[in-house]
């Protein structure tokens, strides 16, 4: 069913929640029905997910390897414009692949700052990315397409797949960034099972995806890029979504190794972080895009007890099997209380004058009839 579809019947209260609507449809939507509500009352509306959405590079094909060409393409992208037009000011741009969560940022990305501000992947500069194909030898050909010293033009394809409309349209966005900068970028949509296989298989050069790893604490992302467990050559499938980039690192390795040797409570534990994100920032095999923020709306016209920021009780995936808890927590919600009836105006009814003027018309007829007689 397509979004407008969608969008109709929830304004006519013929479903209960919807996903993943932008902001604008929405808010037109509660326009309609001011029933309807979000995890938020006002901006950014949304929840935010725990899997920020990034661009993944196949690591294995040339010049996508080279760590220089991934940075440049992280000065083409404008990840903050992204976050205004695509998600219509939903959520914000993202220097990382971790969400903005409290024990995440109080306890291990404050600890990083530093790193973040030297290795600014959000940082828009489109003439220092062209400045680095340069410095490598590339040249543009009269198209204003680079082309490296031996002969490979820059040519990218980036897959993406159709369920969420975000998602499109972040890629659509990036793919002209990139174009900008003499990248000839094109999109490439598929409908999810394939694309999952897609970017399993490290298929495509990159891929508009999710990192879903970490929510308290970063080794679970970090062991996403651990190449000892997951690391496939391109065209094999690997375990999950894990190391779709095909990066290799052995110092990496060797840090995270480390991590799952220690306690979160060893001071060490902080540094490994520290060290294993010094080396993930350098080489960049994901280029972060931007916090994933998900839209979920309800209708409380029938049901109360829906969770949002103010009753977080569970998260609003209703795709997921924590749906059960929140059917649980629901209540109908009573029926509005029928108005009496009009009260009918006071006065005489026609049907009286009606009978009235029977009995009359009886009454003077039997005179008549009687005077009649009389005479006779």
């Amino acid at each position: 069913m397509c979004i407008r579809d969608r969008a109709m019947q929830m304004v006519n209260h013929m479903l209960d929640t919807m996903q993943y609507p932008s902001v604008g449809t929405y808010l037109r939507i509660k326009e309609k029905n001011p029933n309807v509500m979000a995890w938020y009352a006002d901006k950014p509306y949304a929840w935010k997910d725990p899997c920020p959405y990034y661009l993944a590079i196949n690591t294995e094909i040339y010049p996508w390897s080279l760590k220089e060409v991934r940075w440049a393409m992280a000065y083409a992208i404008d990840q903050a414009n992204i976050a205004e037009v695509s998600f219509e000011g939903a959520t914000i741009a993202s220097p990382h692949l971790f969400p903005l969560y409290g024990g995440l940022v109080e306890n291990y990305l404050s600890k990083i700052t530093d790193l973040l501000a030297k290795y600014n992947a959000t940082e828009y500069d489109p003439e220092r990315a062209e400045e680095i194909f340069a410095s490598l030898g590339f040249t543009k050909g009269s198209d204003g397409i680079w082309v490296t010293p031996n002969g490979t033009r820059l040519e990218l394809t980036i897959v993406t797949t159709t369920p969420w409309i975000e998602l499109k349209k972040w890629t659509m966005q990036v793919a002209e960034y990139l174009q900008d900068v003499g990248i000839d970028t094109v999109v490439k949509l598929l409908e999810y099972p394939v694309y999952a296989d897609a970017v399993s298989a490290g298929e495509y050069p990159a891929m508009a995806i999710w990192a879903c790893g970490s929510t308290f604490d970063p080794l679970d992302d970090l062991k996403r890029y651990y190449s000892r467990w997951w690391y496939r050559p391109t065209g094999n499938v690997t375990g999950g979504w894990n190391d779709p980039e095909r990066w290799r690192n052995s110092t990496y390795d060797d840090i995270v190794e480390k991590m799952m040797a220690t306690s979160p409570d060893d001071p060490n534990y902080v540094k490994y972080f520290r060290d294993a994100m010094r080396i993930w920032l350098e080489e960049l095999p994901g280029i972060p895009i931007v916090q994933t923020s998900c839209l979920t709306i309800v209708d409380t016209t029938y049901w109360t007890g829906w969770p949002n920021a103010t009753n977080n009780y569970m998260h609003p995936l209703y795709q997921m099997p924590q749906v059960l808890f929140i059917i649980a927590h629901l209540r109908s919600r009573p029926p509005a209380p029928e108005q009496p009836a009009p009260a009918q105006p006071v006065g005489i009814s026609p049907w009286l004058y009606v009978g009235s003027g029977i009995v009359v018309g009886v009454i003077i007829g039997a005179i008549v009839i009687l005077a009649v007689r009389r005479k006779h």
